[in-house]
């Protein structure tokens, strides 16, 4: 009997150790994807920035030059916001084909990588 209460407490402690090793494994994986997920999108987050920047010069500089070209500076700045009201709205329109799927698509597959 003592034997086989041996093996069967052996059995019970490598299971225990085999038990926390798995979750202690994903624990680190659950850890990896979220520093993955969340690293990729700081990096996107700063191009955005980088690329909001490029793009509030660009529209002020385009806004002077059309209005110079029409004589009026505030001809050029009415002319971007209407640039930037027709985009905005083609943007809210198509804001699940164009944004909401290809983020949460591409949050899954970094997730399951």
């Amino acid at each position: 009997m003592s034997n086989q209460e041996h093996s069967l407490g052996s059995l019970f402690e490598k299971s225990h150790a085999y038990l926390e090793t798995r979750i202690d494994l994903i624990r680190m994986k659950t850890v990896y994807k979220s520093s993955d997920v969340l690293s990729s999108a700081a990096a996107f987050l700063a191009i955005l920035i980088g690329l909001l920047a490029f793009l509030a010069t660009l529209s002020f500089g385009l806004a002077y030059f059309i209005g110079h070209l029409l004589g009026n500076t505030y001809y050029g700045f009415f002319i971007m916001a209407g640039f930037y009201a027709l985009a905005t709205l083609l943007i809210y329109i198509f804001r699940n084909q164009w944004i909401k799927t290809p983020i949460h698509d591409g949050i899954v597959k970094k997730i399951l990588k």
